[in-house]
């Protein structure tokens, strides 16, 4: 009996599901001993480099204690399937750190003059290797040193021409004449680098060739012609740049490091300064079945996590800070493609890095949740690759981006954005899943990008991405947008919400896109846009989309097409809102050889496109509430009684009766484009003071618009102000609010490609007037948790926008948000849409004595006259109060023009109409 139980133990150790058992070892930085068995906190190693020497398998498990930090890069071991190996944290307080950089003397300084001090004998990677250093001051990250500290120059002028070696580089000559001063010898820029931006990214070169008497530099190639036309650059690797606090220059040749410390001073004991010097914090080449948790990382040259081709890892609650990129994922392309399986990061923060957050490609079923970050790759001098390699050099392709990922299968979810320098998320592929996302201030360092960027096939739904709108002004109409598909094909893009950036949803050459249920809200210059750059119809569905615009100059969409050929795209039933301007809802161009098309809502209607789609509501004629005029009109010749004194046109300018009131001017072109009908203000427009500008208009085109533009007497004729009008054939009076960007000297035009149109009553006044609050009239709410919520309502009545009345609290779905317009103050002038509307009819309208008033409303409880601003007029509350019949004198009213009649009934609601008095 003995010798059978015998042979069935061995047996059993011969079985390969019967594994061996696992080992738990513990590693201590400060009580630990390399020469300890490592098997329990007692007799814990102290290093790396002791755990890299062990034989780890499937199920061990290597603890590192709370507290401490650890230098060096751990080589990952494998395990199986089942039984993965972990790298974790015990004990109590903060994580363990896994720090990737090694320490600089901090005695031993000298001064050098302006604040700097040097240092010689130092070890550190070259700045113009590979990947170089970065270093840090007492847990600072320090700036390598460039000119100008922030921001980007412009030069005067930059030439060059292709040199014939790639089709993309330009061999280039740049002028600057402020560079004389600061710079006078030519040894203070040759050898340097020169980095030049374009909205589309940036490339890095190497000055070879520097004149201090007139400021022209020469490099060798340089990728991107566009720095021909937008000259923006800086300079950086060169000791002449160091001239700020934090900043630091080194001298790999020397073996030398000039640091300029913050208050003057050099390290003392107590103080840390490191460099990073280890690629990696834990590198996983090809280490598949591993698990590591609770851990923090930092500084590291590349990544804190490099996982290349290693299945079945799982990263979670770790900390990342001051590397390039915080996880690095790593399939290959191939051919054949090789992708990496079932890699779930799950709970970790991201703070600093300086490129990505997480770099994955390649990913098939893999899993990114619940993770956090926040200033990823927004200095543009640190986290390069500083020897000039073309776009490469500031990582065009993988700068400022919180995720990017591209595989298969993929779900991308619950994850927090906070200031990214590109996007904040980058994926796509087939069964990508990218949902349930918070994405606040991407686009901090360039505008040719998005919050979120889908790849293609993936879908994109239940995002929020809010403030983006890139660090350029002069490029706004490159971006930044919300949800960026650019030349991709196949996502669907939809129940996003998107709040308060330049662009909400751009489509630049994307084609069979799927856009729906989206909402935007408070986009600068276009709600929606698409463009096609390539041959073929776009194919794109955009459907049943909410556009809610607060910005008088943003249109709903915008759609440019570059070629001439037919286009296929189905757009309907969205909803277009601005309650600022009815005009336009659409700027088209439909191809490179016509002029641009804008349109209202009727007018696109009738191209066939949103056939099915509404307009807003409420109605505001401007952004300001006026409580009194102030002083005289600044147009001498406002109302043409006396001719056409003041005022210039190139073409045909005539007085005429009998089509406004009194006597009004009617242009006329004699030739194509636009046209400029202008006279001087009588005084300086002040950006201390607001300005009401009114005018009537009549166009007999009944299609066709008007520009009100303010500009600057000067050379270049800057536009201080800007606003753009529907003509029609019935006439119609404007009245709006602004506020001067410069205090200046200017002149007032109207601009109109019309053939012909009448105008009257132009006045430009002061005004005493308050901004209006466009979150308390038209309020935005949003549920950015994944459990539905309720949230209160801003104090007061609204309604959505399905007319639904809202007061109190509303309940929100996960990530999803409602729009609000409020029912009590000025955005009330023009009601929301009800089941049954009760009818105000006014006759006749317009009218130049009395008019006849029938208010069709249940019981007459107050009825009101308001002017077009929003003013009381005249109380007629005793003409109704009977029956709802009864007859006024508009004759009484101060002025002519447009009127509101405003009835509350009995019940509490309120009813609106308009009428013009001639």
């Amino acid at each position: 009996m003995r010798r059978a139980v015998l042979r069935l133990g061995v047996c059993l150790c011969l079985l390969p599901w019967a594994a061996a058992a696992a080992d738990t070892w513990y590693v201590d930085a400060r009580a630990g001993n390399d020469t300890f068995d490592g098997r329990t906190p007692a007799s814990a190693f102290r290093s790396i480099a002791r755990v890299n020497q062990l034989a780890l398998k499937g199920g061990d498990t290597v603890y590192f204690h709370r507290g401490d930090v650890f230098f060096g890069e751990i080589a990952a071991k494998a395990g199986s399937p089942s039984r993965p190996v972990v790298y974790g944290a015990y004990g109590n307080g903060d994580a363990p750190v896994l720090c990737g950089a090694t320490s600089l003397p901090v005695t031993g300084w000298t001064s050098a003059g302006r604040g700097i001090f040097v240092h010689d004998n130092v070890s550190m990677t070259a700045m113009n290797d590979g990947e170089p250093a970065n270093l840090f001051f007492n847990g600072r990250v320090l700036t390598p040193a460039r000119h100008p500290n922030e921001g980007y120059l412009v030069a005067q002028a930059v030439t060059g021409g292709n040199p014939g070696s790639h089709c993309c580089e330009y061999s280039l000559v740049f002028t600057d004449s402020a560079l004389r001063m600061p710079f006078p010898r030519a040894t203070d820029l040759v050898g340097t680098h020169v980095t030049a931006y374009d909205p589309y990214g940036v490339s890095t070169r190497e000055i070879r060739s520097y004149d201090p008497a007139t400021g022209r530099a020469a490099m060798d190639t340089l990728r991107g012609a566009a720095f021909i036309g937008n000259r923006l650059y800086f300079l950086s690797a060169g000791l002449a740049y160091l001239d700020a606090d934090d900043e630091w220059y080194y001298d790999a040749a020397a073996r030398r490091l000039w640091v300029r410390f913050a208050g003057g001073r050099p390290p003392a004991a107590g103080d840390t300064l490191l460099a990073s010097s280890t690629s990696f914090g834990i590198n996983a080449w090809q280490t598949p079945h591993i698990v590591v948790r609770d851990i923090s990382f930092r500084n590291q040259k590349i990544a804190g996590i490099w996982c290349i081709r290693s299945d079945d890892v799982t990263i979670e609650r770790c900390h990342f800070t001051g590397m390039k990129h915080g996880v690095q994922v790593w399939g290959s392309g191939g051919p054949p493609e090789v992708r990496v399986r079932l890699v779930r990061v799950i709970g970790c923060r991201f703070e600093h890095t300086l490129r990505t957050g997480i770099d994955a490609r390649n990913l098939e079923e893999g899993t990114l949740r619940g993770n956090t970050f926040s200033d990823i790759g927004i200095r543009n001098a640190l986290g390069q690759n500083s020897k000039p390699d073309q776009w490469r050099g500031y990582g065009y392709y993988d700068y400022g981006i919180g995720i990017q990922a591209s595989g298969i299968n993929t779900v991308i979810e619950e994850n927090r954005m906070l200031r990214c320098g590109r996007q904040g998320i980058t994926a796509g592929g087939p069964g990508v899943h990218v949902r349930g996302n918070v994405i606040d201030e991407p686009c901090l360092s360039y505008n040719d990008c998005g919050g979120l960027m889908p790849l293609g096939a993936s879908v994109h739904e239940e995002n929020i991405v809010r403030s983006s709108y890139g660090p350029f002004p002069q490029f706004a109409a490159n971006g930044a947008r919300g949800i960026y598909p650019d030349f991709r094909s196949g996502d669907t893009i939809r129940n996003n919400t998107v709040i308060g950036v330049v662009v909400g949803i751009g489509l630049t050459n994307a084609k069979q896109e799927h856009v729906t249920r989206n909402t935007v809200y408070g986009a600068r210059v276009a709600a929606f846009t698409m463009n096609r750059k390539t041959p073929g119809p776009l194919q794109n569905t955009v459907t049943s989309n909410t556009f809610f615009s607060v910005d008088p100059l943003a249109c709903s969409l915008r759609w440019e097409n570059f070629l001439m050929e037919p286009d296929a795209s189905d757009i309907d039933s969205n909803r277009y809102w601005n309650p600022y301007t009815e005009f336009p809802v659409v700027r088209q161009k439909p191809d490179s050889s016509s002029g641009e098309l804008l349109w209202d809502l009727r007018g696109w209607r009738g191209t066939g496109h949103d056939r099915n789609t509404t307009a807003g509501f409420a109605t505001l004629p401007h952004e300001y509430r006026v409580f009194d005029t102030l002083g005289v009109s600044l147009v001498a010749n406002s109302t043409f009684e006396t001719g056409l004194q003041g005022w210039f046109f190139s073409d045909s300018a005539s007085i005429v009766e009998g089509v406004l009131d009194g006597r009004c001017v009617r242009l006329k072109k004699n030739s194509t484009g636009g046209k400029t009908f202008w006279t001087m203000l009588t005084q300086r427009l002040d950006t201390a003071n607001t300005y009401l500008v009114r005018f009537s208009v009549s166009d007999p085109s009944n299609i066709g618009r008007v520009a009100i533009r303010f500009r600057e007497d000067a050379a270049v004729w800057n536009v201080l102000h800007e606003r753009l009008f529907l003509t029609t054939r019935a006439r119609r009076e404007y009245a709006y609010v602004f506020r001067p960007k410069a205090q200046v000297r200017a002149r007032l035009e109207c601009v109109s490609s019309n053939s012909q149109y009448w105008l009257d009553n132009i006045v430009v006044t002061r005004v005493n007037a308050a901004l209006l609050p466009v979150d308390s009239l038209f309020p935005i709410l949003v549920n950015e948790s994944g459990a539905a919520r309720r949230i209160d309502v801003p104090r007061g009545v609204y309604v959505d926008l399905d007319s639904n009345l809202v007061r109190g609290s509303v309940v929100l779905a996960p990530y999803s948000s409602v729009i609000l317009v409020a029912r009590d103050g000025p955005a009330a002038l023009a009601p929301p849409p009800a089941p049954r509307v009760p009818r105000i009819t006014l006759w006749p309208n317009p009218t130049r004595g009395a008019v006849e008033i029938l208010a069709d409303v249940p019981g007459v409880h107050t009825a009101v006259l308001y002017d077009a601003l929003g003013r009381r007029a005249a109380d007629i509350t005793a003409l109704l109060e009977i029956d709802g019949r009864g007859t006024f004198d508009t004759s009484t009213l101060p002025a002519p023009g447009m009127y509101i009649l405003e009835v509350c009934d009995t019940h509490g609601g309120r009813h609106f109409t308009r009428f013009q008095r001639l």
